[in-house]
């Protein structure tokens, strides 16, 4: 899975990108494609979403753990967590909690105020570093972004007095997630089990191929001129025959129903 924001940023700073595959049955880091896609003498950094964007996967502390035993020392980590507080059915641990005290020096804690607070358009947004890497980020932050407006860190401020707040977002979402599962399952599509975030992706492989479709992009189209569902193909993901959808709507549910329509009828 990649997460687009940092593909593009990557993009923009003329780095080569490479990437590691996730199982979409078990949900689980396959590692046989991390090893091969990791070099430890030109990768300066690894990505970890965790819980995943658009999976809902939670990468478990074992993972983390041997992900940070393959790098060893030799690169960066970034610990993308900012669906950290949407969890459906555990609590958040995060890795600097756990790790053992050499590899603190490589690892980056990344979060924000968008997504459980929900402050979608604001991009509050924090990062825990090494000391190493606070002055550099400090350099870049005051040549690209002097200041956010005030209204936004008032905002952020409020949102640090209800902690609990994103509890009740939590339990919306994980009602849709497990509606969206049970609803969709064996009707044509393979829905895969979200397990935090607001997103869940529907592995419409085999309905594509039967439909002699081309591959999401088309039956995201289909669907939207057929039963007037939006939905976003799983091609900008790295999933060419899925499709993923996003909790946050009044009328999720009814989509949903719509989507299990279109692929019974």
């Amino acid at each position: 899975m990649i997460c687009l924001q940092k593909c593009w940023s990557a993009i923009l700073a003329g780095a080569k990108i490479t990437y590691y595959d996730i199982d979409y049955q078990t949900r689980k880091i396959n590692f046989d494609s991390f090893r091969e896609n990791y070099n430890p003498d030109k990768t300066a950094v690894v990505v970890l979403n965790n819980p995943g964007n658009p999976l809902g996967n939670i990468i478990s502390q074992g993972e983390i753990t041997e992900i940070n035993q393959i790098i060893d020392g030799r690169s960066y980590i970034m610990n993308d967590e900012i669906y950290n507080n949407t969890l459906f059915y555990d609590d958040y641990k995060c890795p600097l909690t756990y790790l053992d005290d050499k590899y603190r020096d490589v690892n980056i804690v990344t979060n924000a105020f968008s997504k459980g607070f929900r402050m979608y358009t604001k991009r509050v947004g924090y990062a825990l570093l090494p000391d190493s890497l606070v002055m550099p980020m400090r350099i870049v932050q005051q040549h690209t972004l002097l200041t956010h407006d005030p209204v936004n860190q008032y905002g952020a401020i409020a949102a640090l007095q209800d902690l609990d707040a994103p509890k009740e977002l939590t339990h919306i979402y994980k009602e849709r997630a497990e509606y969206s599962y049970f609803t969709l399952k064996d009707t044509g599509c393979d829905p895969i089990k979200s397990e935090g975030g607001f997103y869940i992706v529907l592995d419409c492989d085999r309905w594509v191929k039967a439909k002699g479709m081309e591959d999401s992009k088309e039956l995201a189209i289909d669907i939207a001129r057929k039963v007037y569902v939006a939905t976003v193909p799983g091609t900008d993901f790295g999933i060419p025959n899925g499709l993923r959808l996003s909790f946050c709507n009044d009328r999720y549910k009814e989509g949903i129903d719509r989507l299990r329509d279109y692929f019974t009828s």
